[in-house]
C-alpha cells in the first residue's frame, strides 16, 4: 500500500498510474484529482478520507474537479476515483452526485455499472475503454452528460431511463449541444451507438449532429440513413466502420460515399474499396479532416468550383500518390493538410495564382 500525508491537497495527471500498489491511503486535506491520477487497475481498496463505506470510491465532498486547460471549477459530491480490481459489477454509492474525468477508463474488468439516483453529472472519457456488456439506465436526476462520456465502450446493449439521453429505440446516447454559433448546428447530438450487431440502420429524425466517434467500430454496419434535420458530422463519427457500403439521406453525394451539406464535402465516409475518387463538380469547400484516415485511397481529383480547402484534409492517407488541386482554389488552411501522407508523388496545382498555405 501506499501512504499520503494529511498535507497534500493536489494529486496530478496519472500520479499512481501503472503502479502495483493495491491499497491507497488518502489524505484528508486532498481538494482535487487529476484525469488518470488514481486509475490504476491493482488498486483494491482506499483508506482515509473521503471514502465510500466499501472503500472503493474517492468522494470529494468539497472541493475542486480539474477541466481542460488545468483550469479548477468547485464542485461537491465528486466521484474523483475508483479501485477496480476484482470487479466485474459495481453500483455507485447513493452520495455521488458527479462522476469525474477517466474514473472508470480502462476498468477492462467491469462489466456492468449501475447509476445511483441522485447523479447529475458524467464527464468526459469516464468510461472510455471499459468492456460494459450491459443496459446502461440513467437516472432520472441526471442534468448533463459529456459527449465523450462512454466513448470505445464495446459491448453496452442499449440505453434506457431518462429520455432525455437516448432514442426511442435504446440504441442511440444523445446530448444536448449548446455551443455552437451557428443555430442550426444546436440540439440533440448522438454521442454513442451501440447497434454491434446491426447492418443498416436509420438516425432518428431530430438529431442535428453526430459527435466524434459514435459508430467507431461498428464491423456489421453496411448502410446508414441520415436524416433531413443533420446538421453536423463530426470527422470521426464514423471511424473503423470498415464495411460501410452505403450512406443515404438528403445530405449524401450522388455515390452514396460522403456525407455533403449544400456545396460542403464534410466527409468520405465510405472508404471500402475506394481506391481513386473524383469530388463531385459542385463542391465549392473541402472540409476539416474530409478525407483523414482513407486507407486504400491513391488518386483524389476535384471540379474547379472549389475555392477552399479546410485543415488535414488529406492527412494520414497512407497510399495517396496523387491529387489534382482545383483551378479555382484560393487558399488551404492551417499548415497540415497532407500531414503523413507520405507516399504523395504528384500535386496537380491547376490554379493560374498558387493558393496559399
Amino acid at each position: 500500500g501506499l501512504y499520503l500525508p494529511d498535507s497534500i491537497e493536489y494529486l496530478g495527471t496519472g500520479a499512481i498510474t501503472d503502479t502495483g500498489i493495491t491499497t491507497l491511503h488518502i489524505p484528508e486535506n486532498l481538494k482535487a484529482v487529476g484525469s488518470y491520477g488514481l486509475n490504476n487497475p491493482n488498486l483494491k481498496s482506499f483508506t482515509g478520507s473521503h471514502i465510500s463505506e466499501d472503500g472503493r470510491c474517492v468522494i470529494i465532498e468539497d472541493g475542486f474537479m480539474p477541466n481542460y486547460g488545468n483550469t479548477l471549477t468547485p464542485v461537491k459530491n465528486y466521484m474523483a476515483a475508483f479501485a477496480p480490481a476484482g470487479l466485474t459489477e459495481y453500483t455507485l454509492p447513493n452520495n455521488v452526485e458527479i462522476l469525474g474525468w477517466y474514473v472508470f477508463a480502462g476498468c477492462s474488468e467491469l462489466r456492468k455499472i449501475t447509476f445511483n439516483e441522485g447523479l447529475k453529472t458524467i464527464m468526459g472519457d469516464c468510461f472510455v475503454n471499459t468492456n460494459l456488456d450491459c443496459e446502461i439506465i440513467l437516472p432520472s436526476t441526471l442534468e448533463s452528460l459529456d459527449s465523450y462520456a462512454f466513448r470505445s465502450c464495446s459491448g453496452i446493449k442499449g440505453f434506457y431511463g431518462n429520455e432525455k439521453f437516448h432514442t426511442s429505440d435504446h440504441l442511440c446516447l444523445i446530448f444536448e449541444q449548446t455551443t455552437f454559433s451557428e443555430p442550426e448546428k444546436n440540439g440533440k447530438w448522438i454521442n454513442r451507438f451501440v447497434g454491434y450487431d446491426m447492418t443498416d440502420y436509420s438516425i432518428p429524425e431530430g438529431i442535428v449532429g453526430v459527435e466524434n466517434y459514435s459508430f467507431d467500430q461498428m464491423p456489421n454496419l453496411k448502410t446508414v440513413t441520415l436524416p433531413s434535420s443533420l446538421a453536423e458530422v463530426g470527422a470521426y463519427a464514423f471511424n473503423h466502420c470498415d464495411n460501410l457500403e452505403a450512406l443515404y439521406g438528403e445530405c449524401v453525394s450522388d455515390d452514396h460515399k460522403a456525407i455533403v451539406f449544400d456545396t460542403h464535402f464534410r466527409k468520405l465516409v465510405v472508404t471500402k474499396d475506394v481506391v481513386s475518387y473524383t469530388i463531385p463538380d459542385d463542391i465549392t469547400s473541402i472540409g476539416y479532416c474530409a478525407f483523414e484516415r482513407t486507407p486504400e485511397i491513391e488518386t483524389i481529383t476535384m471540379g474547379d468550383q472549389i475555392s477552399h480547402i479546410e485543415g488535414y484534409a488529406f492527412s494520414d492517407c497512407p497510399n495517396l500518390k496523387s491529387i489534382t488541386l482545383s483551378a479555382g482554389l484560393k487558399d488551404i488552411s492551417g499548415n497540415n493538410a497532407f500531414l503523413n501522407s507520405r507516399n504523395l508523388e504528384t500535386i496537380h496545382c491547376r490554379a493560374l495564382i498558387p493558393p496559399s498555405y
